[in-house]
């Protein structure tokens, strides 16, 4: 099942804790053109998210390449209701 949420923060405590594993998620998919395009910010993220789970930093306008290749065990963030 793929599961999106709206969250200006992105990845944050309550994701990390509360919503990967609720929905049982291998995939985190952050969609949004800043954080993609910030390499350091990507670096500082990904510290927080679990290893067993996948993180995967895309500009919106790529999000469905990524949906095809990351299938359907995916939490895709957005910052803002715009992205999504």
């Amino acid at each position: 099942m793929l599961w999106f949420r709206v969250d200006n923060r992105l990845v944050h405590g309550q994701v990390i804790e509360g919503w990967l594993p609720y929905v049982a998620a291998r995939h985190l998919i952050v969609a949004n053109d800043a954080m993609s395009a910030d390499l350091l910010q990507q670096q500082i993220v990904s510290l927080a998210v679990p290893e067993q789970v996948a993180i995967h930093f895309v500009p919106v306008d790529a999000l469905l390449e990524t949906l095809a290749c990351c299938g359907e065990s995916s939490l895709v963030l957005f910052a803002d209701c715009q992205d999504a």
